[in-house]
């Protein structure tokens, strides 16, 4: 973290409970730890949907931190946000913002991490439906 000489070790669920840290963080940073913390949600499953909405809810609570606020995000996985200072709504993938230094750096930290969660998310899927490339057959029993 900024300003901190000392390492110290937290579990992701503190983390997330903590929002002050993520504030801390530099945006590059978030990103690459929200892309982490979506590589652990994943392998457990079943804490993939509550995640969702601790993540909304912090990234709503830092709505004033950035020039670019994240307004939703649609069924194909793009995020829609808005640009306040030209007063312009955007939309694209999380992947395509998370590769673009400029961008990331006009989202608050808050809202970078949940792009790398989302991002990694979409990487993770990707990989796992291209390991199943064989076509199902359908057998039909009489």
């Amino acid at each position: 973290m900024k300003n901190k000489s000392k390492p110290f070790r937290l579990s992701f669920d503190n983390l997330l409970e903590d929002a002050d840290i993520i504030l801390g963080m530099d945006t590059r940073e978030a990103c690459y730890l929200g892309g982490y913390y979506g590589h652990f949600v994943r392998q457990r499953t079943s804490a993939c949907k509550k995640q969702k909405n601790r993540f909304m809810l912090l990234t709503h609570l830092h709505m004033k931190k950035g020039r670019y606020h994240i307004l939703s995000i649609n069924r194909a996985g793009e995020i829609k946000y808005h640009d306040r200072r030209l007063n312009q709504y955007h939309t694209e993938h999380p992947i395509n913002i998370v590769k673009s230094n400029y961008k990331i750096n006009l989202f608050s930290p808050a809202q970078v991490f949940y792009m790398g969660y989302l991002a990694s998310s979409h990487l993770i899927e990707k990989n796992n439906s291209s390991i199943h490339t064989s076509p199902t057959h359908l057998t039909l029993v009489s």
